[in-house]
């Protein structure tokens, strides 16, 4: 019995140190996936470093061409910039294909530009301009900034919550860097999630981790209903149409 004993201690022990094993190296892994994300997504963005995002402007549909975008573009650009010169502007496009407005058909929702300039300076110069769209009435609902990658987009949305929230004093982006300040005054780095996470433990008001936490639960509840009025969806028909197509149907086989 002893000796039995000792040897479910041996296995006990053996599976727990190997299970251990596997933990760290697992966390390890993990650790090291992470990394190397955020190293592409930092490369990605220093590959945007020329282009800006333009959001809200009227859309043309299919018949707008890029050329025709580039000349609505180049438009608002002069009318906020005065230091603006020919060739500041490479080219411009929409992104994705025409669509409507899932809670309303009628509107059409406008596609996001983007556009590629000469020099990363001029962005600078540019966005400094921004402000000037909103002292007109056509341009006020029309939105400039930098093309950021799809991870620092998310991360500069809830840093633009929690500043609503009143959580943080401000949050921008300089050059693809997400800036936060906090209610000291202090501005902090935040280019992973992993350090905007950190950053919301350390320097927010108790709280803060669960808004993020019904925000994120929000923007997934948002996903699904709008997935599902964009899905197909089978007809419905009568108890007399059934009847009809199964009469047509036996007639073709006959």
């Amino acid at each position: 019995m002893q000796l039995k004993d000792m040897l479910h201690g041996e296995i006990d022990y053996t599976i727990k140190a190997t299970i251990n094993q596997y933990k760290q190296e697992i966390d390890n892994l993990t650790k090291e996936n992470q990394k190397l994300r955020d190293d592409l997504d930092a490369v990605e963005q220093y590959s945007r470093r020329d282009l800006l995002r333009i959001n809200g402007m009227s859309d043309g549909g299919n018949d707008e061409t890029s050329e025709k975008t580039t000349e609505l573009v180049t438009e608002l650009v002069r009318s906020i910039d005065s230091n603006y010169r020919d060739g500041d502007i490479i080219r411009s496009h929409r992104i994705g294909t025409p669509r409507s407005n899932p809670w309303n058909n009628k509107n059409t929702v406008p596609r996001q530009i983007i556009v590629r300039l000469r020099d990363p300076a001029i962005k600078k110069r540019i966005l400094k301009c921004k402000r000037h769209l909103k002292e007109k009435r056509e341009t006020q609902k029309i939105h400039m900034n930098e093309d950021l990658t799809k991870a620092r987009n998310n991360i500069a949305y809830k840093a633009r919550q929690i500043k609503i929230e009143r959580m943080i004093k401000d949050t921008w982006s300089v050059d693809g860097k997400i800036l936060v300040k906090d209610n000291q005054d202090q501005v902090h780095v935040v280019n992973t999630m992993t350090a905007f996470m950190k950053f919301c433990s350390l320097y927010c008001y108790p709280g803060t981790m669960d808004f993020l936490g019904r925000l994120e639960l929000q923007a997934r509840d948002r996903r699904l209903e709008i997935e599902s009025r964009q899905a197909p969806k089978d007809k419905l028909i009568t108890y007399a149409e059934s009847e009809a197509a199964k009469k047509s149907g036996a007639n073709g086989q006959s």
